[in-house]
């Protein structure tokens, strides 16, 4: 499929929430010279999984979203337990996960400090 979007004839949404995958998309894509902004090729993860992979993706400029099943809760919570059951390995991640998010809380927290400080500053 990424060959297919290089060509200009395909386009494709790689749903994963495996870093080993996402990695071997992303650096299939640069070889391709398919433009990281590229509406045709885009990336998607379950709310709530994954979230560190999503902004890897992000910040790499690639188009990321995410879904959310939706349905009754006898459709969707089967649905849920199958996902988790096959991401097992998205627990290790979740540290990663816990990690990027204070970081980016922190930035966050930091840039509204100051700027609260330079309009002290000013007044």
């Amino acid at each position: 499929m990424l060959e297919k979007i290089a060509r200009g004839n395909g386009s494709a949404v790689l749903a994963t929430h495996n870093l080993e995958s996402r990695k071997v998309a992303a650096a299939k894509a640069a070889e391709l010279k398919i433009g990281k902004g590229n509406q045709k090729l885009q990336f998607a993860q379950l709310k709530g999984m994954a979230d560190g992979l999503s902004l890897g993706l992000r910040n790499g400029g690639f188009n990321v979203s995410k879904y959310l099943p939706f349905g009754p809760v006898e459709n969707v919570i089967p649905y849920l337990l199958k996902r988790a059951e096959e991401n097992r390995d998205l627990l290790s991640a979740s540290t990663l996960d816990r990690q990027l998010m204070s970081k980016e809380l922190k930035r966050r927290l930091k840039v509204a400090v100051m700027g609260r400080e330079a309009d002290k500053i000013m007044t």
